[in-house]
Formats: structure tokens, sequence, C-alpha cells
């Protein structure tokens, strides 16, 4: 197992025992998706910025950005992740708008 798994695996352990201990709620299944269906908006708008800067990217970069000029579909879950953190601080915004 890689360092990042287990990253990965503790901070589910350590979500998990917060969650049951009821210091934050488990997202239902509606956040869940309108969370996914935000980290895709968020991964089609990184494309966006990312294929209009093409030009003034080192080669390095493009080479690296090449790697997840790809469907959101098709990411892998750390790559998600980046733009699920994205996502999460727009559902911030809109949850204290609407309480």
């Amino acid at each position: 197992m890689s360092i990042e798994e287990k990253v990965e695996k503790i901070k589910e352990e350590i979500k998990s025992q917060c969650v049951k201990e009821g210091y934050i709620k488990e997202a239902d299944e509606e956040e869940k998706s309108m969370l996914e269906k935000l980290a895709e908006i968020e991964h089609e708008q990184w494309m966006t910025w990312a294929t209009a800067l093409q030009d003034e990217v080192s080669p390095e970069r493009k080479y690296k950005w090449k790697k997840v000029m790809i469907p959101y579909k098709d990411l892998t879950e750390e790559d998600k992740e980046k733009d699920r953190e994205w996502a999460r601080k727009i559902m911030e915004v809109v949850n204290k708008q609407n309480s």
C-alpha cells in the first residue's frame, strides 16, 4: 500500500469515527450527488481554463495537465477529490445563503 493510500485510509477512519461520535454528519445521497455534479462542473471549468493557457505554460506543466485532461468520470479518485474540494467550497457558500 502506498503512502497516499495509507493516508486516505486513515482519513476515512477518522471521518468515520467523527460521524459515529456525532462531531460531523454523514452526507446523505442527495448531498453526495450534488457534490459529484459540482465537482464534474469544476473539472470542466478547469479544463477550459487550462486549455486557454496551453500556450503560456511550460512543457512540463502541459505534460502534467495532459494526464487529467479527461472526463471527470475517468479521473482517479485522488484527482476527483481535488475537484470535490472546490465543490465543497461552493456547497458551503450555498448552504450559508440558504440558512
